[in-house]
């Protein structure tokens, strides 16, 4: 189910204990048909110029793959530089692309993804599970605008540079105008 296709790869010289890349792959070839998680034990054996030999073992797990896929809007356009974290048996990041983009492999278990952007508030996680993978896994923002009007509780005049403060995944300040109103807009998730 797991066939070596490139059975021997070059090196050139070494100088000491460095590390160095291979001149040409190792190439495994992997069977549509090996059941997964499969892991695989490879004998290695290492050859120098001077008839040196060292042998030894690698076990590697074998995996099927996954892609997980979507777009992120804001206000129903595209939305680009939007960091996707994803959480799970694979995790890490992408960011969105010009078109609101993105795509990443995941393997078998669920995923748990979040879209966020500085300034904005993160959209709600939503749990992928994979197999099968997932197109259109979509996150939409909308900028939303929250305004008010502060008055005199006694005489229900207007107050005039009243500091309005808010907070909790997002903060900030806004202050009120000569007729007590104040307005602050901020960009809010949803899936």
């Amino acid at each position: 189910l797991v066939t070596v296709l490139a059975p021997s790869v070059a090196f050139g010289d070494f100088a000491g204990f460095a590390e160095k890349p291979a001149l040409a792959p190792f190439v495994l070839g992997i069977s549509p048909a090996c059941p997964t998680p499969h892991e695989v034990t490879l004998e290695v054996s290492i050859a120098d110029a001077a008839g040196g030999v060292w042998t030894g073992s690698v076990k590697m797990m074998v995996y099927a793959s996954y892609q997980i896929s979507g777009a992120v809007t804001l206000d129903g356009a595209p939305a680009a530089g939007v960091t996707i974290e994803y959480a799970g048996p694979v995790s890490g990041s992408r960011v969105t692309d010009a078109a609101g983009g993105y795509r990443f492999g995941v393997i078998e278990g669920t995923t748990v993804l979040t879209a966020k952007k500085a300034d904005w508030l993160d959209s709600v996680p939503v749990p992928v599970t994979a197999p099968p993978g997932v197109a259109g896994v979509n996150f939409a923002f909308a900028t939303a605008t929250v305004s008010g009007r502060v008055t005199d509780e006694l005489t229900g005049n207007p107050l005039s540079g009243v500091t309005i403060r808010y907070g909790d995944a997002l903060t900030g300040t806004a202050t009120t105008a000569g007729d007590g109103r104040y307005a602050f807009t901020r960009i809010y998730g949803r899936t």
